[in-house]
């Protein structure tokens, strides 16, 4: 059994902290696990920019960063917790997962590095971008009789009104080398077990006999449904989706189980077990779920809101710090001010140009250099030294930067030997390239 840290959260709009503790994510699971590490790339075709469109999935973007060491998981989804599943170890009990939350924000760093995505559509933070598309992947069984037709239904909204929520606490600060997480709070309706966001589009996807028989050639069942009829994106927004199954049968409560039955497994990935996941302050890009105490309005604490993965961290066993990104795809078609991710010496986007770090390799004994052009004068700027797990090892903020060419320059004596990235950010937008150490 995974052990819980106590976190605590705070709203930015008031002073109040309270602590909450939930069920780790994997202190049960039921149905196919994927044990092999795997790159999602070879999953998913989904890996591919072409014109004006591009396929996005923050949990694809962030096993491009780490070299593919994602390990994918399969757990029960369902809408409530009266029919049976049987856990491992021959247990039965209800399912406790019964909703899916997640949060695409197509401006971040992590899509938007050259050395990781060359050549593919580049979204900034002036850009605007529809969502043609939606894409999940997940497993679905069928056991009850072939007329019965099952419903994915998932919800959508664009929305930039969402509250701010952090967790501060020792445990996150320390191993996240940040003094805050932040998460975008997702509003829960228990009574309807639905997003509680206006504006929000409804899509049904019909689970039939045929579509279970249509599985790919890894046993994978893939939904794929138009969402054309989106409000455009516009910068500082971002996009919400949830997603639950609704059976289209009938069960005698606590006594039939889904052995009987037809289920749905979503997928997820586990981002890098035994490490602790990759952040970068204010990445809202974060999947979600909805357990059973949330489902029934008795968590207390997050009761009416979707609980994030950042949630579930930390252990002592083989999944340590579980930290989940769901299989669900966003289809982005620009619409003003794109561009593309190139690998020339200078990185650039409307803001300003990162130029190549020199030396490099560096020396663990010396320093490197960091040149960089901004287009207009800079208001707040930070660079940004990482390792490959996405954990912050040299910060450095600096205001009223003027326009023009720059050069700041690193000290490498607390640096191994190894690959790092550097990252520069100014007036909103953000550039990475990579630098090796020896």
């Amino acid at each position: 059994m995974k052990k819980l840290f106590t976190l605590f959260i705070v709203m930015l709009f008031a002073s109040m902290t309270f602590a909450q503790v939930v069920n780790p994510m994997h202190s049960v699971k039921h149905g196919p696990t994927i044990t092999k590490q795997v790159n999602l790339k070879s999953l998913t075709p989904h890996s591919y920019s072409k014109g004006t469109t591009r396929w996005f999935n923050y949990g694809e973007a962030i096993d491009s960063l780490l070299g593919g060491v994602a390990t994918i998981y399969g757990n029960i989804l369902f809408p409530d917790t009266t029919i049976i599943v049987a856990y491992s170890g021959g247990v039965y009990a209800g399912p406790w997962i019964h909703n899916l939350g997640d949060v695409l924000d197509a401006h971040d760093m992590d899509f938007n590095d050259p050395s990781l995505f060359p050549g593919s559509l580049a979204i900034t933070n002036s850009s605007t971008y529809n969502i043609d598309s939606i894409g999940l992947y997940g497993i679905y069984e069928r056991h009850s009789a072939d007329s019965i037709v099952d419903t994915l239904e998932i919800e959508v909204a664009v929305n930039n009104t969402l509250p701010k929520y952090y967790f501060v606490g020792s445990a996150i600060n320390t191993n996240l080398s940040v003094d805050t997480v932040w998460i975008q709070g997702l509003s829960y309706a228990y009574a309807t077990n639905t997003l509680g966001l206006t504006g929000k589009k409804t899509y049904k996807f019909p689970l039939t006999k045929q579509f279970y028989a249509d599985s790919l050639d890894n046993g994978l069942h893939y939904i794929e449904i138009s969402t054309a009829d989106l409000p455009t994106v516009a910068a500082n927004k971002y996009v919400v989706s949830s997603v639950k199954f609704v059976p289209g049968y009938s069960w005698i409560p606590n006594v039939d189980s889904l052995d009987d039955f037809n289920a749905f497994h979503f997928l997820s990935f586990l981002e890098n077990s035994g490490s602790w996941p990759a952040y970068t302050k204010r990445d809202f890009n974060i999947s979600y779920i909805i357990p059973q105490d949330v489902r029934y309005n008795v968590a207390g604490t997050w009761n009416g809101l979707f609980v994030p993965s950042f949630a579930y961290m930390g252990g002592t066993g083989t999944d340590d710090y579980p930290y989940e990104h769901h299989l669900i795809y966003y289809l982005v078609d620009c619409q003003t001010n794109c561009g593309y991710l190139s690998v020339n010496d200078y990185s650039q986007n409307n803001q300003f140009q990162l130029g190549e770090a020199f030396p490099n390799p560096a020396n663990t004994a010396s320093e490197f250099v960091i040149p960089f052009n901004l287009t207009s004068a800079c208001d707040q700027m930070e660079i940004v030294i990482y390792n490959q797990l996405g954990q912050v090892i040299q910060s450095k903020e600096y205001t009223s930067v003027s326009q023009g060419e720059h050069q700041v320059k690193i000290n490498t004596s607390d640096l191994n030997s190894g690959l790092y990235f550097y990252s520069l950010t100014a007036n909103g937008d953000r550039l990475t390239k990579k630098l090796f150490v020896q």
